[in-house]
């Protein structure tokens, strides 16, 4: 498995750090080999050092992995990261996000078990305006 990694800004590469251990632990368990590319993304470092968010030196990197692990921020220039990703190199529409609880785990609520799916190219990241809705209960 060949997986490409943007650390991020800020807390990302402390992020990026732990999830990394988590998958190593889990590959050795499952018998699985990972190939690790690191991928320079952000203000942080690639701005300065290449001029651009996303360097295009790593989109066939990103292009020959099987997944990619964004693990921060990429602080101001997240718009040029976050949104080429999403809309211009992978078509990242949707980000699916489950949600239940967990026995023994206190919760605000019981009973949950949600999925939400949220569209990840278009409104905002797109910096178009829109209205919102608010609903109480």
């Amino acid at each position: 498995m060949r997986i490409s990694v943007i650390e991020g800004d800020g807390v990302g590469p402390e992020v990026t750090k732990s999830a990394l251990e988590v998958l190593k632990v889990a590959a050795s368990k499952f018998g699985l080999s990972v190939d690790i590319k690191y991928v320079e993304a952000g203000g942080d470092n690639a701005v300065r050092k290449y001029g651009e968010a996303l360097p295009s030196r790593y989109w066939q990197v990103m292009e020959g992995s099987d997944a990619i692990l964004k693990g921060g921020p990429v602080g101001e220039s997240a718009g040029e990261v976050v949104v080429k990703l999403r809309r211009g190199g992978f078509d990242l529409y949707a980000n699916i996000r489950p949600s239940r609880n967990y026995p023994g785990v206190k919760a605000v609520r019981d009973g949950v078990d949600l999925v939400i799916v949220r569209e990840n190219t278009e409104d905002v990241y797109i910096r178009l305006s829109t209205c919102s809705i608010t609903t109480r209960q």
